[in-house]
């Protein structure tokens, strides 16, 4: 491996507003079996909802919750440069480093406008009609790389002029010592 010029990673866990829908959503289902606790109780017997039902669907979607909650702890991008080229990967959907080699950057900028509709918002998004990905879990700056493929990936980070240099730096050398 050769020398790297920069490193980052983004967890999830640093967005505070993804956080506070969860709780959200987790207050919502809990006043919903609450509701559904109190109610089967006044009900005839062939109308009201078994302690059964009421248990498994609670249990479901606590569960669910849950798997939910556990998905966006693990999400995490990572990017590197070196002399080699930019490697990323996004945890869960990417696990393995993608490397792009600097002889296959055909454009390469950074940029600080952060259009929602351009960007994807946060995660991994893939538009076949563009020919671009979109990873980024927060940061108001992204790193755009027209590939020579045709293809356009855009990588998301919150330190966009340590990123610049970096990428100044790797474009502008032509062997790394």
């Amino acid at each position: 491996m050769k020398r790297l010029y920069f490193e980052e990673s983004q967890l999830l866990r640093q967005t505070r507003w993804v956080w506070l829908v969860v709780l959200a959503m987790a207050l919502i289902l809990a006043v919903i079996t609450s509701v559904l606790i109190l109610s089967s109780d006044g009900l005839p017997s062939e109308k009201s909802l078994s302690n059964s039902s009421i248990l498994l669907t609670m249990l479901f979607s606590f569960a669910s919750l849950a798997v939910a909650v556990f998905i966006l702890l693990s999400m995490k991008l990572e990017t590197r440069i070196n002399g080699d080229g930019i490697q990323y990967r996004f945890i869960p959907n990417k696990p393995r480093w993608n490397t792009i080699s600097k002889t296959d950057i055909a454009k390469a900028e950074v940029r600080r406008n952060r259009n929602i509709f351009a960007t994807g918002v946060i995660g991994y998004h893939r538009n076949v009609f563009r020919k671009m990905v979109s990873i980024t879990i927060s940061g108001n700056a992204h790193l755009w790389l027209n590939l020579k493929n045709n293809q356009t990936l855009m990588l998301g980070t919150q330190r966009p002029e340590e990123l610049e240099r970096a990428l100044k730096r790797l474009l502008s050398t032509e062997t790394d010592l």
